[in-house]
């Protein structure tokens, strides 16, 4: 009877000892495959990193959507700026997540007419934060372009000094307030969707603009964003057939989602080169990113946002010095005291309103080269 009992118990024993090999030998088996898909994974970044820092100019990197979620467009013929891209969303959507690549525009004003708005910025009530001299100095530019009755907009401390934000040889406020707009007769500007809304709203009537919805510094290369003669051209390929005294790109707004920061300045560089190469006698200028409004920056996707907006805007200033092109800081003009967008300065928190498009043309006419 002992015997039989010392049996039953050492048979328990034996299936507890099996039973904790078996789930033993599951745990380890379940670690060893999550180790192998997370080394795989990691495997799989550096080499998918290593291969976007490799690619060339016209291959795109294995990245995120642009902000601009639709890349569809009617290219125009690119020989002046009353030729604005007619793939212009006309209908205000303000700061919708899903679609921030729509130019602010009311349906039923002609953005042919350039009409001035009630109350803008006045070039002569902002300081001039680049100069210690007196920007109503000197002749003010033309007053059919400007608006009246403007407001001071307010300015963010970054505790940085002026000579931080300067462009290469700027010329002094009192040559700059001469400048009006036929200075710009022989510039083109090249960019996405805020710079077809500056064509729209600045009243630069023979200004050339070269945009693209959605344009970034990758597929400035590849896609076929202006119409030349009947024939649809790159933006590179339409820069050689045609000399302009002065080239003024804003691109980067695009590609906020792209992971590596080296990446993204890699490409712009080889823009900056190839603009450079294209037109030799031009003088170059780097626009930074413009920053969102507070609201935009706090909605969803979180990659949009102000502080990663500072963080490219750095390195492009900093690529700038390098490459020996100017660099200019719209955002001295166009940021609040949060350091964000005015919120009134556009309805979806991205896209300039014509006040403050008329601000960043004032801005243009003090920041210009001797």
């Amino acid at each position: 009877m002992v015997q039989q009992s010392q049996r039953k118990e050492w048979r328990k024993r034996q299936r507890r000892r099996k039973r904790n090999l078996l789930l033993f030998k599951i745990l380890t088996l379940v670690l060893v495959v999550t180790g192998i898909g997370y080394g795989g994974k990691k495997l799989y970044g550096k080499f998918n990193a290593e291969a976007s820092k490799d690619s060339p100019a016209s291959e795109t990197p294995n990245i995120v959507e642009p902000v601009d979620d639709s890349k569809e467009t009617n290219e125009p013929d690119q020989t002046d700026n009353t030729n604005i891209p007619e793939a212009l969303d006309t209908k205000e959507k303000p700061n919708s997540p899903g679609n921030t690549d729509i130019i602010d525009k009311d349906p039923s004003e002609n953005p042919n007419d350039h009409k001035e708005p009630d109350s803008p910025k006045n070039s002569d009530e902002k300081e001039n934060p680049n100069s210690s001299k007196n920007p109503d100095e000197g002749k003010e530019p033309d007053s059919s372009e400007k608006p009246e009755n403007p407001a001071k907009p307010e300015k963010p401390d970054t505790g940085k000094s002026d000579e931080t934000k300067k462009p290469d040889n700027p010329k002094k406020d009192d040559d700059t307030a001469k400048v009006d707009d036929s200075y710009f007769d022989d510039a083109v500007f090249v960019g996405d969707s805020r710079t077809e809304g500056f064509g729209m709203y600045s009243g630069l009537k023979n200004a050339t603009f070269y945009a693209e919805k959605g344009l970034m510094v990758d597929t400035i290369f590849k896609d076929k964003a202006v119409k030349i003669n009947g024939e649809k051209v790159t933006i590179m390929d339409a820069l050689k057939k045609r000399s302009f005294g002065k080239v003024y790109i804003m691109l980067g707004v695009n590609e906020l989602g792209w992971p590596y920061d080296d990446v993204f300045i890699d490409h712009y560089k080889k823009v900056v080169d190839a603009v450079k190469e294209a037109q030799p006698q031009a003088d170059i200028y780097i626009q930074s990113i413009i920053h969102v409004s507070q609201e935009k920056d706090k909605s969803s996707p979180s990659y949009i946002s102000n502080k990663q907006i500072n963080r490219r805007n750095k390195l492009i200033k900093e690529m700038a010095e390098e490459e020996s092109v100017n660099y200019l800081d719209l955002n001295e003009v166009l940021t609040d005291s949060t350091g964000s967008l005015f919120a009134d300065a556009s309805t979806d928190g991205l896209h300039l309103n014509q006040r403050y498009c008329l601000v960043w043309k004032d801005y243009l006419f003090k920041h210009t080269l001797n």
